[in-house]
């Protein structure tokens, strides 16, 4: 019997000083989060006048006549317009542009051309003509302007005569996405 209460007693001891080994204060802590998005907004600020490209022939582009525009879709001012009339062959027309970054977040501007045809006869136009935009992207940061780049026309020397008197429209896209270096 005694020891049975010796051991009860050693058990019972272990598990005060076991029990007091474990006993302290404890205080939750919190954090709090609150997450804000940024804003990416991108717009077109000018665009013109036109100029006679480095491919061009002859004296500038006085046989072309070049109208520039900014036109708002959706709410932003996100479309440019060139007008070409009365072009020929070895017409090579530049066009700047500058872009505004109007949010809060790093923008990249990057181009693409694509084209659509009005009829079924304006397909060789829109072949022969090289539209192109220059530079690949630009990053601009927020709140800020810059000249994003030229959009170059160029129609080849050619004589193909049935160019003559055609129509075409070309669509310059410009893709702003977030910056992330």
């Amino acid at each position: 019997m005694k020891k049975i209460g010796f051991i009860v007693l050693a058990v019972v001891l272990a598990l005060g000083l076991v029990g007091a080994a474990f006993a302290y204060w404890s205080q939750p802590l919190y954090v709090n989060g609150n997450v804000t998005t940024g804003t990416l907004l991108v717009e077109f600020n000018a665009v013109g006048p036109a100029a006679a490209g480095p491919n061009n022939v002859g004296s500038g582009i006085a046989q072309a006549q070049v109208t520039t525009g900014i036109g708002n879709y959706e709410g932003t001012n996100n479309v440019v317009t060139v007008t070409i009339a009365n072009a020929y062959p070895g017409m090579d027309v530049s066009v700047p542009f500058s872009v505004g970054n109007y949010g809060s977040l790093e923008a990249q501007v990057s181009p693409s051309v694509s084209g659509a045809v009005l009829d079924s006869g304006d397909q060789g136009l829109l072949n022969a003509l090289d539209v192109s935009v220059t530079p690949d992207s630009t990053v601009i940061a927020p709140q800020k302007s810059a000249t994003a780049g030229i959009i170059d026309i160029f129609m080849p020397n050619t004589d193909d005569n049935t160019l003559q008197g055609q129509t075409c429209v070309f669509t310059v896209t410009l893709t702003a996405n977030q910056y992330n270096p």
